[in-house]
């Protein structure tokens, strides 16, 4: 398939020579390709699957942020859609199937909602590359352990560069910090001790733009005054 290899500096293309972390946009005005970056746990209807809330102790949040969910299903899903674009994170894009089951009977602090990162599958941590086999290898039954990302708004003024760069893929949830260097959000990180945003965290919103990764590259380089981002932070 056609596909292009890129790397986004401050609005700035230019190609990666490194295989193990390039990000591959898929050419669609002479192809189409599927987009790996995504798995979808969870296309069957939420009549066939059989979600169930285990109340026992172990099913309560551990620490800011993080909770245990327990996912049971008949049939092949646990309800889950996946982004996997980045191979360090597991992050939920969508929840369908015994995922809506269990955020039926779930408290508000123990749902799974569209952000949040799985850390372990069963007790074994995971991240974006290993999540299929780990959720495979569970079987009908698997506890989930997440952790909720705490939202950012940063109000950044320009003249100046922002200092980082940015990954992303054709259908990933939103786009991800990859390097942090001397620059605007640098600046807000130390004015904003509270607030600070991180390598990996993910850009949903630039300026009130949201939904596909190339939107908000594309608001991000056109950008020539203040520029407002809404920033997903993971610990």
């Amino acid at each position: 398939p056609c596909w292009l290899k890129i790397s986004i500096v401050l609005g700035v293309t230019k190609p990666l020579t490194d295989r193990s972390t390039c990000i591959m946009a898929f050419c669609t005005a002479c192809c189409t390709a599927p987009d790996k970056s995504e798995l979808d746990l969870g296309s069957k209807p939420l009549v066939d699957a059989k979600g169930v809330l285990d109340k026992s102790p172990d099913q309560v949040v551990v620490e800011s942020g993080i909770f245990e969910a327990k996912l049971r299903y008949e049939g092949r899903s646990h309800g889950l859609v996946v982004d996997t674009a980045n191979d360090e994170q597991a992050i939920i894009k969508d929840v369908t199937g015994a995922g809506l089951v269990w955020n039926r009977n779930a408290p508000e602090h123990q749902q799974i909602k569209t952000a949040a990162m799985i850390l372990k599958v069963n007790g074994e941590a995971v991240t974006g590359e290993n999540v299929h086999r780990k959720l495979a290898d569970a079987g009908p039954e698997a506890t989930l352990t997440l952790q909720k990302a705490a939202e950012r708004n940063l109000v950044l003024h320009k003249p100046g560069q922002l200092g980082i760069t940015v990954k992303f893929a054709k259908s990933s949830y939103g786009i991800w910090i990859a390097t942090l260097a001397p620059g605007l959000v640098q600046d807000w990180n130390e004015k904003n001790p509270d607030q600070t945003v991180s390598v990996n965290d993910r850009i949903v919103s630039v300026n009130g733009v949201t939904g596909q990764s190339q939107d908000l590259v594309a608001k991000m380089r056109e950008v020539s005054d203040a520029i407002v981002l809404v920033v997903q932070h993971y610990e």
